[in-house]
């Protein structure tokens, strides 16, 4: 009989609190954990989920994407489970190291943004082949006549229509019936607004080509997008989703001119929070700021998310030295 297979065999017959107890009392070699962690997956109770989850906790953070991606997918789990603590309690013991290991855990689902599911957290973290964006200065001959142009044609009714129609669903009402209230619109407070955001930047794109107005509004909401998404995931994975969109909110704001600042009012209504437009200025004042002092430079170059997270430090620094002056 093979090693593991004999192994196997013999440790799944045990309880999941001994197995995990079993697993940690040589220390947490990686091969090890692995090897725990595979019989633990033949067991379907919620106490071999939770413990599934830590173990692939502590390979994540040791280094190893796959159990990262495990960890993720095992998170939600994990936030159910946080707050049973007879079940917690039950597997952990009272082993110092299990013990800091869940406190880490604990704080790792703290720091994940819960409005992305694991699936969307993966796929953000994972680098994709596509063309490169090339950004040129802002120069007048970017504004040139027709920029403006807002008149629609008239072949293009029904364009126009699931035009207007989408909008009025991303603020939250329809045709009919027009949004009044502040739930829609330029927020991202749960998976629900994330879907409303993805879908409605999935039928601007669409329709983009056809409504020039559709290529405005797709402007400001991938700034907006992009700027509302975290840089990092949790074990320190960079957001490259948000690199890209970052870079294509850029591209869409300089190719559409005058028509994204036409539309720019959205932001002083009840369809936006108030932190809303100082994140996207600030970014526009960066890029503005960056592309004077490299001319010669194509936007791959920049990096949204570095000299962003230097603003943010810097912000920091200033206010901690404010604090020490009163």
């Amino acid at each position: 009989m093979e090693f593991f297979e004999h192994f196997e065999e013999t440790v799944s017959q045990l309880e999941v609190a001994d197995i995990v107890r079993l697993c940690y009392a040589l220390g947490n070699e990686p091969e090890r954990l692995s090897n725990y962690f595979k019989v633990l997956g033949t067991k379907e109770d919620e106490v071999a989920r939770l413990a599934s989850a830590l173990i692939a906790f502590d390979l994540g953070r040791q280094g190893d994407h796959r159990f990262q991606e495990e960890f993720l997918h095992l998170a939600e789990e994990l936030r159910q489970s946080k707050n049973d603590r007879e079940l917690v309690s039950a597997l952990i013991g009272d082993i110092p190291y299990l013990k800091v290991l869940w406190k880490l855990c604990r704080e790792a689902l703290a720091d994940a943004d819960p409005r992305f599911d694991a699936e969307q957290i993966l796929r953000d973290t994972v680098d994709e082949e596509e063309p490169s964006v090339d950004l040129k200065v802002l120069t007048d001959s970017d504004f040139g006549d027709g920029q403006a142009d807002f008149a629609e044609p008239l072949n293009e009714d029904e364009k126009w229509f699931k035009f207007q129609f989408l909008i009025e669903e991303f603020f939250g009402g329809t045709m009919r019936m027009r949004a009044i209230g502040p739930e829609g619109g330029f927020r991202i407070r749960n998976r629900f607004d994330v879907d409303r955001v993805e879908a409605t930047l999935r039928e601007l794109k669409k329709l983009e080509g056809d409504i020039p107005r559709a290529g405005a509004y797709r402007a400001w909401l991938l700034l907006f997008y992009g700027t509302h998404m975290r840089s990092w995931h949790i074990f320190g994975r960079m957001n490259r989703r948000k690199q890209r969109m970052l870079l294509e909110g850029l591209q869409s704001f300089t190719d559409n001119g005058p028509r994204a600042w036409q539309v720019a009012g959205v932001f002083k209504s009840l369809f936006c929070d108030g932190d809303v437009w100082p994140k996207i200025v600030e970014l526009l004042e960066d890029y503005v700021s960056w592309i004077a002092q490299n001319p010669d430079k194509k936007v791959k170059k920049y990096d949204p998310i570095t000299r962003l997270e230097a603003i943010y430090e810097r912000r920091g620094e200033e206010r901690r030295d404010e604090f020490r002056t009163e």
